[in-house]
């Protein structure tokens, strides 16, 4: 509760008079003070009386009609309020978070002393992938005379996942052939209790009578036994680089976009499966999340959501200088290292430049600084801690490629499996096309560099990118053919 500012008035007076009874020895002048603070405990005690009752007929729901879109998208939201009986004015506002906007703001109902009920409609939008959560609704309310205040916030939160938008055809595959499927059915190479079946064989003593196939014995007339495949889970750690080279993109879309749509289907995958699923991401300045394998489906959930999150680190804590690793066009796009530059101009002496330095300032916590070879150092921090056999994921560029066959040979040392997700630079430089036979060349000697890597006992070795600038460079090699 609060007081407005006709009772700081009302208190300024009542103490006055007490100032005045006092010099002038005028007691009247103090009975009228003191009557002016009896009437204010007064109207305060019936305040919160009142307050007591409408928390108890208050109905508030707040609901939006999707609550799992894309970046940029709407969606409709329903405000309505009932059994606000209340002898004053009241208004219930939405408090949006600010990675969500509305047309119309505030987005509120005011209702005076005579309405009970209320309800009004806005659309959002949702410029920003992630998480966003509408966490209730602020009621305010005062007293008839105008005295006091109070604001309460009532209404469940409302979670809205924001997926980002998703890139043009996602290409995964090898040497410009698309790939269907990289995580399937997990098979021990075992025989025993399954459900695939693997073979057929005569029944020998010490089988059990439930593992004869009956269809078979009565066709072959011989007793033989059905054997299974054994399924096995698989853990599985993904390694997502999101160091500021991965936001180089072309035509709006970045390397980490595509990335990113691999590593969803993986963790989808994963889920489905109910694999131990672990998640690792690395900025420039080291390791920025962890999430060790676990198969709780909160924590699948957790993951989705960290990868949604996900965006460039910043070039400041870079210890590679990306134009020093070979040509590269620099992108229109607003990145990581020109929001920092442009952060630097703003002096703060408005209002408006207070209120962009927040969203220009870099937000990344490194939960392990590493500034040397952060991809290699993580994997070599992690694999440390695991023992037997894993599955290792590493989703990167291929921007630092002395790092990248460092981090691939050192993961998949041990039982297990190394795949490795590389997205090509000369596909997302800006105009990188424009000169189709160099493209390709250089497209070629990337190619060379995954096939060394898929070369590697216990590594398979892919490719992501632009389904369409690929079939571009392979239109280039056909026609040199011919």
């Amino acid at each position: 509760m609060r007081a407005t500012r006709r009772l700081q008035w009302l208190g300024a007076t009542s103490g006055l008079l007490a100032v005045l009874a006092v010099l002038t020895e005028r007691p009247l002048l103090l009975a009228g003070g003191a009557a002016t603070a009896v009437l204010v405990l007064a109207v305060q005690l019936r305040f919160l009386g009142q307050l007591r009752a409408l928390d108890d007929r208050l109905a508030v729901e707040v609901g939006v009609g999707r609550t799992n879109v894309r970046t940029n998208e709407t969606a409709p939201l329903t405000l309505s309020i009932a059994g606000a009986e209340y002898p004053g004015p009241l208004t219930a506002t939405v408090d949006l978070p600010p990675s969500v906007s509305a047309e119309e703001t505030p987005i509120q109902i005011s209702l005076d002393r005579a309405e009970h009920d209320g309800q009004t409609t806005a659309e959002l939008t949702f410029p920003v992938a992630g998480t966003s959560t509408i966490d209730g609704v602020e009621i305010a309310v005062e007293d008839r005379y105008g005295l006091f205040h109070e604001t309460v916030t009532r209404g469940e939160p409302t979670t809205i996942t924001v997926e980002p938008t998703q890139p043009r055809a996602v290409h995964v595959g090898q040497g410009g052939e698309r790939t269907t499927s990289t995580l399937g059915g997990h098979r021990s190479g075992q025989l025993g209790q399954g459900i695939d079946p693997a073979e057929l064989r005569e029944y020998v003593p010490g089988d059990t009578v439930r593992d004869i196939d009956w269809k078979a014995t009565a066709r072959l007339g011989d007793p033989h036994v059905r054997e299974y495949e054994v399924e096995t889970d698989r853990r599985t750690l993904l390694f997502v680089d999101h160091r500021h080279s991965l936001g180089r993109d072309s035509e709006g879309e970045t390397m980490l976009a595509y990335l990113r749509e691999v590593a969803l289907a993986l963790t989808a995958t994963a889920r489905d499966l109910d694999d131990p699923l672990g998640l690792y991401t690395v900025g420039d300045g080291g390791t920025t999340a962890e999430f060790a394998p676990s198969t709780n489906p909160r924590h699948y959930e957790r993951i989705r959501s960290q990868l949604l999150d996900l965006g460039p680190t910043s070039e400041r804590d870079a210890s590679v200088d990306v134009d020093s690793l070979g040509p590269a066009a620099e992108t229109d796009a607003l990145g990581p290292a020109a929001a920092t530059r442009r952060a630097a101009s703003l002096d703060g002496t408005s209002a408006f430049e207070g209120t962009l330095r927040p969203y220009f300032s870099s937000r990344t916590e490194y939960l392990t600084q590493l500034t040397e070879k952060p991809l290699f150092r993580t994997v070599k921090t992690q694999r440390a801690h695991l023992e037997g056999s894993v599955w290792s994921v590493v989703l990167t560029d291929d921007i630092d490629r002395a790092e990248l066959r460092e981090t691939v040979d050192l993961a998949r040392r041990g039982p297990g499996h190394v795949l490795v997700f590389v997205t090509p630079r000369v596909l997302f430089e800006p105009g990188g096309l424009s000169d189709l036979e160099s493209a390709y060349e250089r497209y070629r000697d990337f190619e060379n560099f995954r096939r060394d890597l898929d070369r590697l006992p216990g590594v398979t070795a892919y490719e992501v990118g632009p389904a369409d600038r690929i079939d571009a460079l392979l239109a280039t090699r056909r026609r040199e053919r011919v």
